[in-house]
Order: C-alpha cells, then structure tokens, then sequence
C-alpha cells in the first residue's frame, strides 16, 4: 500500500489496536460493569405479572386437559379448535421437556399437589422408556396413542438439544431438589437415562 491507502490502513488499525486496549480495561477493571440482579428479585409491574400468570395457568390448563392416560400421559403437539376440535396425537422431544417442566410450575404456583405432580412425571417417563431411540437420542416425531416413531423418521438436533436443557431444569427445579429427598423420589428426578450416551 503506497501514499493516502496505506495512511487510512494506519489509521484505521491504531484505531482498532486503541479501541481493543480499551474494551480489555473495561472488562478487567470492572468499568461499566455491575453485578447482576439476583433472581427472584427482578422488578415486575403488578399488570405484568397477572398477564404472565394468566398466560402459565392457560398453559397448564392444555397440559391438564390434553396429557391423559389415551396419550400414554405424553403431551400431544396441539389442540385445534376450528373448524372442528382435533387433537393431534403426536408429539416430540421439545413438548416433552416443555410439558415436564409445565408440571413443576403447575406445582410451584399451587395449581397441583406433590403427590399428583411426582405420579404424572412417573407416568410420563415410563412412556418415555417405552420410545425407540436411535442411539439413544429420540426421533423427532411419535404417536401418543401406540408409542411408535412416525415416518419419516429422523432425529432433531434441535430437539433432542431442548429436551436435554429440559430434563437439566428439571433436575434442578426447586420442588424436585426438595422432592428428591423423600423416600423414592429419587427414581423421578434420574433424568440421566433419558439423555443419549
């Protein structure tokens, strides 16, 4: 590079040299930087937080309503209402982590006891043992009324990722923390068997 280029070229990476420097003493001298907030003691607008309740109970209420013995107490992927009501009896790796999880909520706001929560996270990982896996990841698709994998079958990196970043909230969860150290609760809250290896 020769005469205006090469002084611009300069220029521009005494710029970016400078501009790095800075960024590095930012982040290591803490300038700018403030703890963050602990959870659970985020500010939330009392219309907020009834709107965000209503939305959890809706929730909860598909699951309640949808996630029956009919299903294998797996959570069918939707309800549709018009033009007739259909159920889609079928499921995948994503709604199942969503509809765990739905449980400990549904118990943390009150809606459902620690008995009834513990028997429909059983009840759904028994279903979920009966599933074929493809070494040991699930497919993406399965028939809540007769367990099988759909055609074509494949497996979602997406979902088998979700469902992973599910059963690890849920080993985690408050209420199973607390549940875990009851009598048998423990075969519950072992969600490693339902990850692959």
């Amino acid at each position: 590079m020769t005469g205006h280029f090469a002084t611009l070229a300069a220029s521009g990476s005494l710029a970016l040299t400078a501009l790095g420097s800075a960024s590095l003493s930012i982040s290591r001298f803490g300038v700018f930087r403030q703890p963050p907030r602990a959870a659970g003691h985020l500010p939330v607008a009392p219309a907020d937080a009834l709107a965000l309740r209503l939305v959890a109970r809706r929730t909860w209420s598909f699951f309640e309503q949808f996630v029956t013995a009919e299903d294998n107490m797996l959570p069918p992927d939707n309800f549709q209402e018009d033009p007739r009501p259909v159920i889609a009896h079928r499921t995948s790796p994503t709604n199942l982590g969503l509809y765990l999880l739905s449980v400990v909520a549904a118990h943390d706001f009150g809606w459902l006891g620690t008995l009834e929560a513990l028997e429909r996270l059983e009840a759904t990982f028994a279903s979920m043992k009966k599933l074929e896996r493809y070494r040991g990841h699930y497919y993406n698709w399965y028939d809540t009324t007769d367990l099988r994998a759909l055609d074509p079958r494949y497996i979602s990196s997406v979902d088998s990722g979700n469902l992973a970043g599910h059963l690890i909230a849920l080993q985690l969860a408050p209420a199973c923390a607390d549940s875990a150290r009851s009598d048998g609760a423990h075969r519950v809250l072992d969600v490693g068997r339902f990850l692959p290896r």
